[in-house]
């Protein structure tokens, strides 16, 4: 802690001996928390679908492997599908190769990687999770070269740091088995990178940003929105008179996209045959509720617990505003308008479908740049850096500190001991609906339908070797007189289609689970004093 007080405070004016030591704790703290959240529970959380699809791609085969697998008449056991989550003899190109085929919105970097990863680390989704953690870790450093490029200051660099550590928004996807937290790192190295590329015009710095923006068309597609914003910067500089940064980066930024082009061809042709990547449209009320999840994620998750907490979501959002209005008002050109035009090109790109989504990781580079803005008001104003230096302004900001730190702790500690949390919620009963399918039999035959064929190979992760399972009804009608006793037979479901048509030839009797509600459930909990909900997805078959 001592070396972050010497190195975090010698830009600033704060004297105060107990400000500067609750600062340095606060710092140590909340890095040391993040980094410990980050790998803790790795395995208590349901492996849910997104993470299946990496699996299944990371180890080369495809959709159209698993239903040719469980679409015969006869039922394969969980091991053989299991089968299709692991590397095996493929290789790189059998994983660009399975996303091309299939999910060409998602570049190949990540998923080369997780391979790699996969053969030297282990299969486990704990194994496969941990690759993503690890690279999460990266972001901190990375967001303190962007502070001390951007801000020239140390305070506020650490400060970053330590927001970045303990977000809970960082913290969820440093968790899970999915691109988001190395699409991050690359977004904020790629804008250091550009800083110190602007500030020395050497053309070393401009090659490592045509590189870094080749990988990170290659990590995500919507990266574009992460070139958007540093056009949008440099071409700002350009009208406020830098004439020298321009060509260069036009050039940087050229030979980047140019490298990325054939991944491009592919998800044009994969638009041509099978339409747009398909987001669900909100409504007013959807749209406002996702945008307040998305934009208050980085210091307190909306889902925390209960509703009393919306009191804590609109004080992040009410930080934040002050954050940017007080960035642009204290601070040059050059350092207000890389936060704002990465933040408004994440945010404006967003909002061409009014709602979009309601998950926020694909505005990670523009909630990144809001962690960066609260980080520069917090830290320069507890350094006395700012226009306006009193001790009462840096007593009121280290105590905004202090509650952005604990609320991120506490956020990060309630997620890490809930087997399920609202971001992988369809996936929530898969584990009690395993139990119950276990316990019943054992030999049991768990019978699915083709569209939710990603849910029944989670399902498999978490049945026994033996189990059998297909997609296919006719495996029921080849039986003689479905279930045999020796097998009991399970329908299972996420809509009750495949029950009403199985029943029209055989009796199928239905199971619940309960699981804790989210979202909207939230708001009808509180008001029936009813924190869970019953969901149908499993039936047994026969007497």
């Amino acid at each position: 802690m001592t070396s972050i007080a010497r190195s975090g405070l010698n830009d600033s004016n704060l004297t105060d001996a107990l400000a500067r030591t609750a600062w340095t704790c606060l710092v140590a703290a909340a890095i040391l928390l993040g980094t410990f959240f980050r790998f803790w529970h790795l395995a208590e959380h349901g492996f849910w679908g997104d993470e299946g699809i990496t699996a299944l791609h990371a180890a080369g085969h495809t959709e159209g492997d698993v239903l040719r697998l469980l679409g015969g008449v006869r039922p394969v056991p969980a091991s053989a599908v299991n089968a299709l989550r692991l590397p095996g003899a493929s290789g790189p190109v059998d994983v660009v190769r399975a996303l091309a085929a299939e999910d060409a919105w998602h570049p190949p970097f990540y998923y080369v990687l997780v391979q790699g990863w996969e053969r030297v680390a282990g299969t486990s989704p704990a194994r496969l999770r941990l690759l993503s953690a690890l690279i999460s870790l990266l972001l901190l450093p990375a967001v303190f070269w962007l502070c001390v490029e951007l801000f020239e200051s140390r305070t506020v660099a650490w400060t970053a740091v330590a927001i970045a550590a303990i977000s809970p928004f960082n913290v969820e996807y440093a968790q899970q088995a999915r691109e988001y937290a190395l699409w991050g790192v690359f977004t904020v190295v790629a804008g250091a990178v550009l800083l110190r590329a602007l500030a020395s015009q050497r053309r070393s710095w401009w090659i490592a940003y045509a590189v870094l923006t080749a990988l990170g068309f290659y990590t995500h597609t919507f990266y574009a929105m992460v070139l958007c914003g540093h056009a949008a910067y440099v071409v700002g500089l350009r009208v406020k008179g830098d004439r020298a940064a321009l060509p260069p980066f036009l050039v940087a930024a050229g030979v980047g996209v140019l490298a990325s082009l054939p991944w491009y061809a592919v998800i044009f042709e994969s638009l041509r045959h099978k339409g747009a990547h398909g987001f669900f449209p909100q409504d007013v009320k959807g749209a406002v509720y996702a945008w307040i999840v998305a934009l208050s994620s980085p210091f307190v998750d909306l889902e925390f617990l209960s509703l009393k907490y919306f009191v804590a979501v609109g004080g992040a959002l009410l930080l934040e505003i002050v954050a940017f209005v007080a960035l642009v008002r204290s601070t040059r050109f050059a350092q207000w308008w890389f936060a704002v035009s990465l933040a408004a090109s994440t945010l404006l790109l967003q909002i061409g479908n009014f709602g979009f989504t309601d998950e926020p990781r694909y505005l990670t580079p523009g909630l990144l740049a809001v962690e960066i803005a609260v980080a520069w008001l917090l830290g320069s104003t507890i350094a006395g850096t700012r226009r306006e230096r009193s001790r009462w302004g840096s007593g009121v900001a280290l105590a905004v500190f202090a509650a952005v730190v604990a609320f991120g702790a506490a956020d990060c500690f309630a997620r890490a001991r809930t087997p399920i949390w609202w971001t992988n919620t369809y996936g929530a009963p898969l584990a009690r609906l395993a139990a119950r399918i276990d316990a019943g039999s054992p030999n049991p035959l768990v019978v699915g339908q083709p569209r939710d064929w990603e849910v029944v190979t989670d399902l498999a992760s978490l049945l026994r070797p033996t189990d059998q399972l297909s997609l296919s009804t006719a495996v029921l009608r080849s039986q003689a007189s479905p279930p045999r006793p020796a097998q009991r037979a399970f329908l299972f479901s996420r809509y009750g289609d495949l029950a009403a048509s199985v029943s029209a030839w055989a009796p199928v009797h239905p199971i619940d689970v309960e699981v804790p509600r989210f979202g909207y459930g939230l708001i009808e909990a509180r008001r029936t004093k009813q924190p869970v909900q019953r969901v149908t997805w499993l039936w047994t078959v026969g007497g």
